[in-house]
């Protein structure tokens, strides 16, 4: 079922009241941090407005570290609950990581950790976040990596400084650089965290 444009409004606010309260931030700090101004903010929380510009969306994804499409259509609170598989006591613990085809990588990549992890085989990987997969070149993605190759991926992550997976325009697979900017109609699937060879 398609998000309405009110649905879209109400993620955005709920995910930006988490972002605040999850964070230890006030609306002032919040706003120095993001860059966004103090007044949206306080109209976007009070749901005094009809419309938020896509900067703005931009700027709460890039505090999460997610990009807009989660914030509009999607809860961040509900995703860093459902998919914390690592101990905030532990340093760095090995987390499952579910292994998937590329050509079943598409139409699995976004369901929660757990329903893949006993749908598919596992390798195991040390980090200190959670919400990994791994995605198994085969023959799109050749062009880039050598077969067989499993790329730890850090799901709906972009950072400054690993390569992206992305799906691009054609609902393919495609890499890109870090600095990458996601076109409307492409979806990050995250930040490659590591190449293993997998033979």
């Amino acid at each position: 079922m398609k998000t309405t444009s009110a649905q879209r409004i109400e993620n955005i606010k709920n995910n930006l009241s988490y972002a605040i309260k999850s964070r230890n931030e006030t609306k002032k700090s919040f706003s120095e941090i993001s860059g966004i101004n103090r007044t949206t903010i306080y109209q976007i929380l009070d749901g005094k407005v009809n419309r938020i510009q896509h900067q703005t969306v931009e700027k709460i994804a890039n505090f999460f570290g997610t990009t807009c499409y989660v914030i509009e259509e999607g809860c961040v609170e509900s995703l860093e609950i459902k998919n914390n598989q690592t101990s905030k006591e532990g340093n760095k613990n090995p987390i499952a990581v579910p292994i998937i085809d590329e050509h079943n990588f598409t139409s699995h990549w976004e369901k929660y950790i757990g329903e893949l992890i006993v749908q598919f085989p596992l390798t195991y990987y040390l980090y200190d976040e959670c919400n990994l997969i791994a995605l198994r070149v085969n023959k799109v993605l050749k062009k880039y990596f050598s077969g067989n190759t499993l790329l730890i991926i850090n799901r709906l992550k972009h950072n400054n400084e690993d390569q992206i997976v992305i799906i691009n325009e054609n609902n393919e697979l495609d890499v890109k650089t870090s600095h990458y900017k996601l076109k409307s109609n492409e979806r990050l699937i995250g930040s490659i965290r590591e190449e293993r060879f997998d033979g």
